[in-house]
């Protein structure tokens, strides 16, 4: 774990890389966005959708998200949302 870890860090180890991609927001309301994406039948979908921000509240929020045309096996859940506060 990183010793500074701000409102969001994200690290990522990738196969066939030399070194892992660690980062995270400068500013204390600094947010992240992410998207993975994967093949799909020849094509390519965005297969998850990560976003954080600091919310209104001023609460750190972390929503992760997989848009309708992802193939998710286990029932349509909605987003997954942590919030924490700093």
């Amino acid at each position: 774990m990183p010793r500074n870890v701000r409102n969001f860090w994200i690290e990522a180890d990738i196969d066939g890389r030399k070194s892992a991609f660690a980062s995270g927001p400068v500013r204390a309301d600094g947010g992240i966005s992410l998207r993975i994406l994967q093949r799909d039948g020849g094509g390519i979908i965005t297969a998850l959708r990560v976003n954080g921000y600091v919310d209104r509240e001023g609460r750190i929020t972390l929503e992760v998200s997989a848009p309708d045309s992802a193939n998710c096996v286990g029932g349509d859940a909605g987003p997954i949302i942590v919030r924490t506060v700093r």
